[in-house]
């Protein structure tokens, strides 16, 4: 699929003339339809663009005032009116309408025809998927490790760089919340942002998590912080009540390793989609997290965790009560008895005596630094692998 962005910055489309201020070009474009007459319009699908002469229309303000309401509802692209005989000019009432509703109107000349612009739209289409199922067959060979050097094609050697211009590094996107943006709408905006970034990288969308494979010497600027980018991208999406989770691996010089730039971007996903502030992005910062990775097979960690939990658990489990997650926000609190009544809305006696209750159930101190550090180590590990909560 191509963006609407893409097809007005195309010399084959340069007689396209946007008239409305978004900057938000990313609507994907999927076909094009004709619609000359408003009774017409419940033929119009979600992310074509819809273009018009008005020769059926009788008052072509108003129906153009209509296709765009309904253009809204559906999640149409975007309106090319093909000014000549029937519409002369785009009506400043069309104009003021779509910048109040957030519509995408365009204007194409008579001397073009609809027919010959629609030909190249299709012949887009086609060019881009072809090159966006070749980019993710490479990408899903390359996390596999399935990919050799004499295996890489031509064109992805031209998207990300010579060998010895290279440093791949791949950065994976996920949607976390249950309202979600659609996925090949999530990828388009993604790579928009992302190309102000970096002038080289391919991506792909594998499950529900876009992957991209990134030349990083490629940056725009040298000077460029990834840990600034992030919170670029998670003030983009929140605005659009979107919360993402954002992973980056290690570079690596030979693009036949950066398998294990995925496998360190899929750590850090793990970590920070469960996490309510996103302070994490990169792989070299996971700290303690690299050493439960590396320890991810073995049994001593579920072992671990459940012999210092266990008691909470079960005592939740028992007593319909929620100590573990009082607990929980007791380590996050650090033990301020202030902040934990604030964020629990309880008084400072009833923390006291839960802290009280809680550290009899576990026989365990919570002032004692080693205790303390023995029952953090657990929270991470039941976070990462067990996922067991008593107060879900």
């Amino acid at each position: 699929m191509i963006t609407v962005k893409e097809v007005l910055s195309k010399k084959t489309f340069h007689y396209l003339q946007q008239h409305t201020s978004q900057d938000d070009l990313t609507q994907l474009v999927t076909g094009v339809n004709r619609v000359e007459s408003i009774t017409l319009k419940h033929l119009i699908q979600r992310n074509e663009l819809v273009v018009t002469t008005g020769e059926a229309m009788i008052n072509p303000i108003s129906e153009c005032l209509s296709l765009l309401k309904y253009m809204k509802k559906v999640g149409a692209a975007a309106l090319v009116i093909n000014t000549g005989p029937y519409i002369k000019k785009v009506p400043e009432e069309v104009k003021l309408y779509a910048e109040e509703v957030g519509c995408i109107v365009i204007e194409m000349p008579w001397r073009i025809r609809i027919a010959d612009m629609t030909k190249k739209i299709f012949e887009e289409l086609v060019k881009r998927t072809k090159r966006q199922s070749e980019e993710i067959v490479f990408i899903e060979k390359l996390i596999s490790k399935k990919i050799t050097n004499e295996e890489i094609p031509v064109e992805i050697i031209n998207d990300l760089g010579e060998d010895f211009l290279f440093e791949g590094v791949v950065v994976i996107v996920k949607q976390t919340n249950k309202r979600e943006m659609e996925i090949n709408v999530f990828h388009e905006r993604l790579r928009e942002l992302f190309h102000q970034k970096y002038n080289k990288f391919i991506s792909g969308i594998v499950g529900q998590m876009v992957v991209f494979v990134i030349n990083r010497s490629s940056r725009v600027s040298e000077t460029m912080n990834f840990t600034k980018f992030g919170k670029e991208l998670y003030a983009y999406f929140d605005k659009k009540k979107i919360t993402i989770a954002i992973g980056k691996g290690e570079s690596y010089p030979n693009i036949t390793e950066v398998y294990k730039s995925y496998d360190e971007a899929l750590q850090v996903i793990t970590v920070v989609q469960n996490q309510d502030e996103k302070w994490l992005f990169k792989y070299k910062d996971l700290g303690v997290y690299q050493f439960l990775f590396a320890l991810k097979v073995s049994p001593i960690l579920p072992q671990f965790c459940k012999e210092i939990l266990a008691g909470v658990w079960e005592y939740d489990r028992c007593n319909n009560q929620k100590y573990y997650s009082f607990f929980r926000v007791f380590l996050e609190e650090n033990g301020h008895a202030n902040a934990i009544s604030k964020r629990l809305f309880i008084h400072r006696n009833t923390v006291s005596y839960r802290v009280q209750r809680i550290e009899k159930i576990l026989d365990r101190s919570l002032t004692n630094n080693l205790d303390k550090t023995s029952l953090s180590l657990a929270i991470l590990i039941d976070d990462l692998f067990l996922h067991n909560r008593a107060d879900d």
